[in-house]
């Protein structure tokens, strides 16, 4: 049986090239498809990737890897030429999706690839996560409110952190806070925007959940100005320190109840802890970053995927 690993990126992205490897290590069979702007096929050690179009009864594949190959929706309106090709990737991807989906099996599932952050951060309360206070407004007046209550608050995307070019300048979404200074800035109205109380933090966690099991990665970044509100404003010339870390048994309880009610089987998630042993809940990223982890604290998640990868190949 054949397995296809679907990515979508210019150069192949770290996690993908660490899973295709361990597979080459074990001769496991694999086609991969890598859709990115330029080039909708490409090949990795000559290895060749070629997607036929045949009746589904021929169709062999014992799972489909599928990592970051949905096309970003923020398109620059002149650039017709990336519109396209973005389609085109999009078409091949539903084109996959839709064959051979009760012989084979997907992972992470497709589901995975639709959530909607502020329905995970409900489920999350619910469930008994605490999450931070948050309110989405776009009300000056209401801002003010929710501000004197929390005395301190942030604001972040409601939907993906993003990147995109404007005026021959590069921008991107992080999570910002919001000061009284910049409140005289606000207009009355503005487009519905996402806030929250900050949280005081004693460090951050990252933890990679696969299947029931945790990866779990400390990072001390608020003793850097520039990590302190989000640790993704990277300070390479004086990196955070991080390190291995494990979740208490009951946050693990009920971030697995969580996973299972969004129907996740991996993902990466966002906590804060506030050194008064009170573990706040953020967001899980379908397709989060996980040598970020899986490299400083020698957890080698990609070569558990890869044999993951490899049971389901053994067992179709």
């Amino acid at each position: 049986m054949n397995m296809i690993l679907i990515t979508k990126s210019n150069e192949l992205d770290i996690t993908t090239e660490l899973i295709v490897s361990w597979l080459s290590c074990k001769n496991a069979k694999y086609t991969l498809i890598n859709l990115d702007d330029s080039n909708i096929y490409k090949s990795l050690n000559n290895y060749k990737s070629v997607l036929k179009i045949e009746p589904e009864s021929q169709l062999n594949y014992s799972c489909v890897w599928f990592w970051r190959a949905f096309p970003k929706s923020q398109i620059q309106r002149n650039d017709k030429l990336k519109r396209y090709l973005q389609n085109e990737s999009l078409t091949i991807i539903k084109y996959l999706l839709g064959q051979n989906q009760n012989k084979c099996t997907w992972f992470p599932k497709k589901i995975d690839f639709g959530i909607n952050k502020l329905e995970v951060l409900n489920k999350a309360s619910k469930i008994g996560l605490l999450i931070p206070k948050t309110i989405i407004t776009n009300n000056k007046n209401d801002l003010i409110e929710f501000f004197n209550e929390n005395k301190t608050i942030i604001t972040k995307p409601i939907y993906e952190v993003d990147s995109w070019e404007f005026e021959e300048n590069n921008y991107t979404l992080f999570t910002e806070e919001i000061k009284k200074d910049n409140l005289l800035n606000i207009p009355n109205t503005f487009f519905p925007s996402l806030f929250q109380e900050k949280i005081i933090k004693e460090f951050e966690i990252r933890t990679f959940y696969l299947d029931g099991t945790f990866f779990s990665m400390a990072i001390f970044s608020q003793d850097n100005e520039k990590t302190e509100v989000d640790f993704r404003k990277y300070d390479t010339e004086n990196e955070n320190r991080v390190t291995v870390f494990k979740l208490p048994e009951d946050i693990q309880m009920k971030l697995t109840d969580l996973m299972k009610e969004i129907g996740m089987q991996s993902g990466s998630i966002d906590l804060i802890y506030n050194g008064e042993n009170k573990y706040y809940f953020l967001e899980v990223n379908p397709v989060g970053q996980i040598d970020m982890v899986s490299k400083p604290c020698n957890y080698y998640i990609e070569k558990k995927i890869a044999e993951k990868l490899r049971k389901y190949e053994e067992i179709k």
